[in-house]
């Protein structure tokens, strides 16, 4: 089965491989005030991914900040009565969006 899977990683990277080879066309992107930047597609879709992974690393990250007590705590995985609040909830607060 592991053959298999690499076999198959191998025909994609080669085909993406082919694609960029047959694509090194260059490309404008136009930027506000009527700057444009010319370049291969290639480079201008690597850039962009790259952009795009570091802004979601990013924002991942940002979501996680104040979380943490929670997580280490093991929030909503606890054996408690259904009634008692969990250890990141404040007495009186509902459970969730809906109240309950």
């Amino acid at each position: 089965m592991k053959t298999v899977m690499w076999v198959i990683r191998l025909v994609v990277f080669m085909v993406v491989l082919w694609l960029a080879l047959a694509n090194q066309h260059n490309v404008q992107v136009f930027a506000p005030m009527g700057q444009v930047w010319q370049g291969p597609l290639v480079w201008v879709l690597l850039i962009t991914l790259l952009v795009g992974v570091a802004l979601g690393v990013f924002f991942y990250g940002a979501g996680l900040v104040g979380t943490a007590p929670c997580r280490q705590k093991g929030f909503g995985f606890s054996h408690r009565p259904s009634g008692s609040p969990t250890p990141c909830q404040a007495p009186g607060q509902p459970r969730n969006r809906l109240g309950r």
